[in-house]
């Protein structure tokens, strides 16, 4: 096809960017394997694309993360005369200047050309690509007289991201959803005027197109606008999908009923799907799940202990909640051995992150009786009568019972001298 992708490449674009079910990107990429095999140049650069990970390529469980056999590939395709593998080559990194002495083609206005026939003949992916031009300033080293004009990139930005636009909107009217982030960035900028309503049309169809990150993000948007029952039905049909923020975000919803009853069996389950595919926050919750004894869980602290170490392992953001409920266990054995030392170590590094008073009841009282044990019992840290007493009044203030039996204790043993 002079003016367009050959056909089995169409067909792989079709199968491996349009279509969510991992049997569809198998076949999209033998297609392409096939087409390569013919010396189809095109077939080098997208096959290179599946190789380059999750950015360029969604199904991680079909297509092998390799980026030196990806970015080879499209190099390759570069070689053969792939106008679209120049741009992507360059959009990548992989345009040296080696590179473009072998290519096939005077300059790259000449690729830049050639791919935007493609586009002008109805080719979603190369509209992606002259769009992805226009959205990064790449236009600006396919024509390096537009460099003396743009020379700060705000006006650019104010120039080129509207005609960015024009070309990602084609894309998604053809259900082509990969530039909807870049849009999106658009969008909040203000930069091209486009209309909310506008935004929200191509966030719909494209989440109507099935593919599951999309629908979670709009799910994600629908909560915002407090429209939770059109939030839940795209996180099902995200989660359905694969996506595994969805699992998490359905779990959300049913533990603290946004536009569900409350339902914290439901939130469990959810919340259980997503740790079994390493999703951080949900190891966090199903910690707190058992050291609660929320429904349908018993209270149990070990698990507690196991899945808050995760949590923090494995880099939960907010690091500092899931230490608290650890340096809990810790201080009072439960669940794990009792050790003063690396309880007071969390405890201290609450303190100093500033957290100290974001915790949620009855925990907030907890932890202020643990500074306050540990001070005034010198459990982990020199002791400081003032200091612990202090932490007591306000673990006492709190509602924490067990500050209460400290400060007694501390009184009825007559530990009243500080050392």
């Amino acid at each position: 096809m002079e003016n367009n992708y050959s056909g089995k490449v169409l067909r792989a674009i079709d199968f491996i960017w349009q279509h969510f079910d991992s049997a569809s990107h198998c076949e999209g990429f033998n297609l392409l394997v096939e087409a390569a095999r013919e010396d189809d140049a095109d077939a080098f650069c997208f096959l290179g694309r599946c190789y380059l990970g999750p950015e360029y390529v969604r199904d991680t469980e079909v297509f092998e993360s390799d980026d030196e056999k990806g970015l080879e590939l499209i190099r390759e395709s570069v070689r053969r005369g792939s106008a679209t593998g120049v741009l992507v080559a360059l959009r990548c990194g992989a345009l040296t200047p080696s590179l473009e002495e072998e290519m096939p083609f005077a300059n790259l206005r000449e690729a830049f050309e050639k791919v935007m026939i493609y586009a002008q003949s109805g080719s979603a992916f190369a509209m992606y690509v002259i769009g992805n031009a226009w959205y990064w300033g790449d236009l600006l080293l396919i024509c390096p007289e537009l460099q003396a004009k743009f020379t700060d990139v705000k006006i650019y930005n104010a120039v080129a991201w509207p005609s960015a636009v024009v070309f990602f909107e084609n894309t998604f009217e053809r259900g082509l959803g990969l530039a909807f982030g870049n849009y999106q960035e658009i969008y909040d900028s203000g930069l091209a005027r486009i209309p909310q309503t506008r935004f929200e049309y191509y966030f719909n169809i494209l989440a109507d197109a099935g593919d599951p990150d999309i629908c979670n993000n709009y799910a994600c948007y629908c909560s915002k606008q407090d429209d939770n029952q059109r939030a839940l039905k795209y996180y099902i049909k995200a989660a359905e999908g694969g996506n595994v923020n969805a699992l998490y975000n359905l779990g959300s919803m049913y533990y603290n009923g946004e536009g569900v009853e409350e339902d914290s069996v439901k939130a469990f389950e959810y919340f259980s799907r997503a740790a079994t595919q390493n999703y951080v926050n949900a190891f966090f919750m199903l910690g707190c799940f058992y050291f609660e004894g929320t429904e349908p869980v018993v209270q149990d602290y070990a698990e507690t202990v196991k899945w808050m170490r995760l949590a923090i392992e494995n880099g939960f953001r907010s690091d500092w909640k899931a230490a608290g409920v650890l340096a809990v266990c810790l201080q009072n054995g439960l669940g794990t051995e009792q050790d003063d030392d690396e309880a007071f170590e969390l405890l201290e590094y609450i303190v100093e992150s500033g957290n100290l008073d974001n915790f949620w009841s009855p925990l907030d009282g907890q932890l202020c009786a643990a500074l306050g044990a540990a001070y005034a019992f010198g459990r982990g840290v020199e002791k400081n009568l003032a200091t612990g007493l202090e932490y007591l009044e306000k673990a006492i203030r709190l509602g924490c019972h067990k500050a209460l039996v400290y400060k007694e204790e501390l009184v009825g043993s007559d530990k009243g001298n500080n050392r």
